[in-house]
């Protein structure tokens, strides 16, 4: 029989555990200590439109001594204090966020699970803005004729909005 003693005593550290092995005759293969893992890191917006945001982000430094079984994924609106869960169960490194409201600020964060429970989140540094950043600006330029006169209209719509 095998026992978990930091879930009896989570004061306990490794060597005074491995020291008390020998006291209950186990085996010192029978010593494992879990936590949860810690916080994801590097999170970031690789895209952002009016409707969604692409998020990807590296794996936590230390899976506490048990796998990364998913990832929880939240928003927050930065006029609103509470955040919104928007997935539990994210498997990769990425993610994308929808919907987003047009116009408004988000913050993200995301925090990494094992079995013995769930990291700090990594969170987002700075809000984004969802809104489609280059779509127009991207039908001016894309446009078969190049002649000045005709790109430049709605170049300047675009820029002076």
């Amino acid at each position: 029989m095998c026992l978990c003693f930091k879930k009896y005593n989570p004061r306990l550290n490794q060597s005074t555990i491995i020291q008390l092995l020998p006291a209950f005759h186990l085996p010192l293969s029978c010593f494992h200590s879990t936590d949860p893992p810690s916080a994801p890191q590097w999170l970031e917006v690789t895209n952002i439109t009016k409707i969604n945001a692409d998020l990807k982000w590296q794996a936590p430094s230390s899976d506490g001594g048990s796998p990364i079984t998913n990832y929880v994924v939240e928003k927050r609106d930065v006029r609103r204090k509470a955040w919104q869960a928007v997935d539990t169960t994210v498997k990769d490194l990425k993610y994308t966020v929808t919907p987003l409201n047009e116009g408004s600020l988000y913050v993200f964060r995301v925090a990494a699970e094992n079995a013995v429970g769930m990291s700090e989140f990594c969170e987002l540094e700075d809000a984004v803005l969802a809104k489609d950043t280059f779509s127009e600006l991207s039908t001016v330029i894309s446009t078969k004729s190049f002649h000045p006169s005709k790109i430049l209209p709605g170049l300047l719509k675009f820029l002076l909005r």
